[in-house]
């Protein structure tokens, strides 16, 4: 398991820097598929914070 600051790192190279995963993978040393991994897990974690929260919205119009 990976310490959580290699994961935001991860996450800073490929959307703010954009860094592609396979460079990130190469840069940090860590499996290009671990890296695809825990970018795709805060995709889909962002995405269903993004439905959440307008639903919320929704809710207090």
């Amino acid at each position: 398991m990976l310490k959580m600051n290699t994961m935001q790192r991860f996450l800073i190279m490929h959307i703010y820097e954009g860094r592609s995963r396979r460079e990130i993978a190469r840069l940090t040393g860590i499996h290009r598929e671990t890296v695809g991994k825990y970018i795709k897990q805060y995709e889909k974690r962002r995405v269903q914070l993004l439905a959440v929260g307008s639903a919320t919205v929704d809710e207090n119009k």
